[in-house]
């Protein structure tokens, strides 16, 4: 996890840094929203996996028709109603899930 955030502050850091600079100096490089998010988002995932995990796997048993079809029709409905043939950026709770075109 950590190797990956500080790959991904890297990518997205001011590329100006010199070669032999300080630490605190490549720190103040980053791109912490960036970051920042990806921090968010991961907690989100391991509270809801752990409250999935909270569960018995077989009540998942019981609606796992029910959910397959459910996201064939998601997935159908995405192909039938983007006409774009770029990514397609998407808003929920004022996030954006999908990359920016640039």
């Amino acid at each position: 996890m950590m190797i990956g955030l500080l790959m991904l502050a890297n990518a997205t850091g001011k590329p100006n840094i010199e070669q032999g600079s300080t630490w605190q100096e490549y720190v103040a490089a980053m791109n912490k929203y960036t970051v920042t998010r990806h921090i968010i988002w991961f907690g989100l995932g391991c509270v809801l996996a752990g409250i999935i995990m909270y569960f018995d796997y077989q009540i998942y048993g019981n609606f796992s028709v029910i959910l397959y079809i459910m996201l064939l029709f998601l997935l159908v409905g995405v192909r039938i109603l983007v006409q774009s043939s770029w990514s397609v950026r998407w808003e929920i709770a004022n996030q954006e899930i999908q990359p920016r075109n640039r």
